[in-house]
């Protein structure tokens, strides 16, 4: 059973990956553009906006990081989770609009700083647009929704857009409790682990037309490839024939062209972890994800097998 919800607002401690992102908030420029999560769902038909906006406030009520802002205390950064927030849907009616102006509007609002000691950390537009058709937008700081929350958001949206919000189940762990019990664990073992695993590396010298920054800017772009039906069957006929995941596949492709392309052979990639080690988190919604270094060793010349 749920706790009941603080009459006042509650200061509680941040996770690794809440500290490890408030630094890089601090230190990197337009990093809020690096950190703003962008999601929008397309409808057909027509959409009611008091139920969206009782949906967002029952999501809300149940998940603390809904309701949480930051601040910084003696000690280092703090989340501080008040006891409601007002809960707000924005309506944009672009009906009978160049497309382009709602490609305007989406950019902006996923774009747009959220201030850190204000909570909420999330916006919700609905875009009107001809035929019928409506766009829903959210756009949630990433230090209260990683990855995994943002199924769990979707999943409960959805029951409480339709009056089902009494069958949810329980909400999982609190953000703040699982930082308390990530701070008791000892990381001794971790961290001897990752210190010989990464020792020596460097970053890799690949032959790009602009010369690297002295300092990280977060305005990297990203790329995004869809694979045809055939290539995506084939992988996993690979995965499947050396007992592996496709992940694993793509992560031994990715190291066999950087090594190929950098000359070198010694490769790091990174990629993000759920860490949702407490057995309580599965239905936890907050910043709990990880980024590991995966580092590959192809100074032998092995084959893609053997690298697998």
């Amino acid at each position: 059973m749920a706790e009941p919800m603080a009459a006042h607002a509650v200061r509680r401690p941040v996770t690794h990956a809440q500290e490890r992102t408030l630094i890089s908030h601090g230190l990197l420029p337009h990093a809020y553009e690096r950190f703003n999560g962008y999601y929008a769902w397309r409808f057909t038909g027509p959409v009611d906006g008091r139920a969206l906006r009782g949906a967002l406030e029952c999501l809300a009520g149940r998940h603390e990081a809904l309701r949480t802002r930051f601040e910084w205390g003696s000690a280092g950064p703090v989340q501080v989770v008040e006891p409601v927030v007002p809960v707000e849907v924005e309506t944009v009616d672009l009906r009978d609009r160049d497309p382009a102006v709602a490609d305007a509007v989406r950019h902006e609002r996923a774009e747009r700083p959220f201030d850190l000691s204000r909570a909420p950390l999330f916006r919700c537009t609905l875009i009107l647009l001809d035929g019928g058709v409506s766009v829903l937008v959210l756009v949630v700081h990433h230090l209260v929704c990683d990855g995994w929350s943002i199924e769990v958001l979707c999943r409960e949206l959805c029951e409480a857009y339709e009056g089902r919000a009494s069958g949810l189940p329980p909400a999982g762990m609190r953000p703040g409790e699982f930082a308390a019990w990530q701070r008791g664990l000892d990381h001794g073992d971790g961290l001897a682990y990752w210190t010989e695993r990464l020792a020596g590396v460097t970053p890799l010298a690949l032959p790009t037309p602009y010369a690297r920054p002295p300092a990280p800017t977060g305005r990297g772009a990203k790329t995004r490839r869809l694979l045809s039906p055939a290539v995506r069957a084939a992988l996993r006929d690979v995965a499947r024939a050396h007992h592996a995941s496709v992940f694993m596949v793509g992560a031994a492709a990715l190291h066999a062209v950087l090594a190929r392309y950098a000359n070198t052979g010694d490769t790091t990639i990174g990629t993000p972890v759920a860490n949702r080690t407490h057995p309580d988190t599965d239905a936890t919604v907050g910043f709990l994800a990880n980024t590991i270094v995966l580092r590959a060793d192809t100074s032998a010349d092995p084959t893609f097998t053997g690298l697998l």
